[in-house]
Formats: C-alpha cells, structure tokens, sequence
C-alpha cells in the first residue's frame, strides 16, 4: 500500500522533461520527484533528451533537441511529437501525463488524441533578456492559455510564481511544488570551521544571477583578512569573468560543470552556500534547488534577501542581506559568527530544516493532487 495513503498504487504515469537528466543540475528536481513516485509505487516513463542514461528504475524515451540557442525548445518539441506518435502505446497505458510548460504548445494536438489527464510543470518563466526571451516568453504565456483550457492540473515551485501565473491566468490554480532534498545524498557529519571559511556557489554562472557579487565578496573577505575558499559550480555566460577573476585569486575556486556526486563532496567540506538572485521578480518567484541542498548539507545561508533566496521568515541559520550592498556587510556577519562560537549549533539547525523539505514528502503531496485532480475531473 502507498505510503501518501492515495490510490496510487500501480498508477502509470508519463513525465516529459526538456532537462538533461544526466548533466543538468537543475534537473535534480526531476530525479527526486521522480525517485519519490518510485517509492510510491508508482510506474515511470520518462521522455528526455537524455543521452545514455543507465541504471535507473524508470522506462526511458529519448527524443532529439538541437542544441542551438532559440532552437532547443522548437526543435525539441517537433522531435518529441515524433516520438510520442512511435510510442503511442506507452501514451495509452499512461494514467496520466506530465509536461514541461516549453512543449506544451508544440503538443498539445496529441495530448488532445491521447485523451488522457495532463499535468504542466513549470520550474519558472523564463530569465534571460533577449530577443529569443521574448519569443520564450510568449510560448510560456501561450503554453498556460493551453493549459487554463486544457490541463487536469498545473505545477509551479513557490506562492509567488503561482502569483505571477494567477496574473496571465486567473482561473488556474497550481499545485505548489517547492525545491527539495535528499537528505541519504548528503553527508551528516558535524561541521567545524577551522582555520580556513569555505564557502560555496553550485548552479548557472550567469550575470544575471549575480555572480558578479560573489567576486565583491571574496574580495571583502580579503580585505577584512578573512582566510577563505569560494568554490564556483556550474557553467553559464558569465564564465570568462569567473575564470579570469580564479586565475588571480587563491581564494577563489572555479570547477565547471560537474556532476552532483562531485558538488555535493564539495558542499561537505563547506560551511556557507551562497544565494547571489537579485531582488527581481524572476528569483523572487523561483524556489532553487541549491537551497535546500546547502540545507541538507549542514550549510548556512548568505547572499541578498527576497522571498526566492529563503525557504521562510525568520531562519536563525539564514544570513540574507537586503539591498545590493550584502558582499560588503556579509564579512561582518561571518566574522561574528566565528567569534561567537555558534556555527556548529546553527549548522545543525539548518540540516534539521531540511528534513521538512525532503522528497518523499513533496512527492506525497503531489500525488494527492494529482489523485484528486482527476477524480474531480
């Protein structure tokens, strides 16, 4: 019997990701929501551009992408609609479907031939300022028009993106699916600051994350004789500044793209994870990943403050700064910290709030939802 205490035991259901289940951090949702119907009982076929993905307890359907920026999500949904159509047979079987939010448009003329009950995810809008944002943008809207109209049910990662998409579509109302962990992943040994701080960045390393604010405060720690290590995680368009700025720095670690087995080796020796968003409505609607993974990990919190950089008010183990000035007040509140003798205590703090956000128990909600979505059907 499930353990959620829903009917879904021996339930079918299909996932379409536009992730990279192997290389892409982000994607780390999709594996422990996935991983977490697993031990509900629950059967999984997946649809991802993945190549040679192994070893795991899901069917897997690859479809084509091409790599090209402005071309991935066109492309990507012109091959998938080709594959659903060879795998009709896993389509029919299915009790029920999940899609990305970028493939919706592309298929919702088979979704409307399969005849089964549909679910958009979405992770968040999209963030980049450009041209081709424009046109993702307008996809994003139209894929929820398809959606209010269409959809048995809709998934979003905070209250404020569910704000946000309240505001293009008000008679839709998301199920709320925020960030989690997997607290067996990570390693629960008690953490000492020693000689040296080390300090940690895992996800895009992009401009408009505000990686520019992790070099200011590498450079304030410097300055206020802080011996430090920042370890950057992850590849994005603001790379050559980072390299640059890791060349001239012994205190400043760039790793690129590795795998999660290698960040979260990298998150056990490290005592801050750093949440650099800006204050913009794009991070203040996101729920990241990395947060939760610096949680389960003993980690405490810095960066600038906004509802997207914090799991909830009043975290004793969340250091968030307001204003575009937290490099420079951060040092400060580290140096405070290492006086007073309290980081073990308040790393503890952190690892025991992540048990609320563990897996198993977003993935049990998410199967009531999705239960009672389509009873009410």
């Amino acid at each position: 019997m499930s353990t959620s205490g829903t009917n879904s035991d021996c339930m079918n259901i299909v996932w379409i990701t536009g992730r990279d289940l192997r290389l892409d951090l982000a994607s780390t949702t999709e594996i422990g929501l996935i991983k977490g119907l697993i031990k509900e009982n629950i059967s999984i076929n997946v649809f991802s551009t993945t190549i040679n993905i192994e070893n795991n307890d899901f069917e897997h359907n690859r479809f084509r992408k091409i790599r090209f920026k402005g071309l991935e999500t066109i492309s990507g949904g012109f091959f998938l609609v080709k594959e659903l159509r060879k795998k009709s047979k896993i389509l029919k079987l299915a009790d029920c479907i999940i899609i990305d939010w970028c493939y919706v448009p592309s298929t919702i003329s088979e979704l409307k031939k399969i005849n089964k009950p549909w679910f958009i995810i979405d992770r968040g809008p999209p963030v980049y300022n450009s041209f081709l944002t424009k046109i993702q943008k307008r996809i994003w809207k139209r894929a929820w028009a398809i959606a209010s109209d269409y959809a048995t049910g809709s998934f979003v990662v905070s209250e404020k993106h569910k704000e946000l998409v309240n505001r293009i579509e008000s008679d839709i109302h998301p199920h709320v699916l925020n960030a989690g962990t997997d607290l067996d992943d990570f390693d629960q040994d008690e953490k000492i600051i020693q000689n040296c701080v080390h300090i940690a960045y895992s996800g895009r390393i992009d401009k408009n994350r505000g990686i520019e604010s992790i070099i200011k405060l590498s450079k304030n720690l410097e300055r206020e004789d802080i011996s430090h290590e920042i370890n950057i995680m992850g590849e994005g368009d603001y790379v050559g500044r980072v390299k640059n700025f890791a060349d001239s720095s012994k205190s400043f670690i760039y790793h690129g793209k590795i795998t999660r087995d290698a960040v979260y080796k990298i998150l056990k020796k490290t005592h801050f994870g750093i949440m650099p968003m800006p204050d913009k409505t794009v991070w203040r609607t996101a729920s990241p990943i990395k947060l939760t993974e610096y949680m389960a990990s003993g980690l405490l919190i810095i960066g600038q403050d906004h509802p997207g950089n914090r799991i909830s008010e009043n975290e004793v183990w969340s250091f968030l700064v307001e204003g575009r000035d937290w490099p420079e007040k951060t040092p400060l509140i580290i140096n405070n910290i290492l006086k007073n003798g309290n980081f073990i205590e308040l790393s503890e703090l952190s690892r025991k709030a992540a048990k609320n956000y563990d897996w198993q128990i977003i993935t049990q909600k998410m199967i009531k939802y999705i239960d009672n979505r389509i009873k009410n059907e």
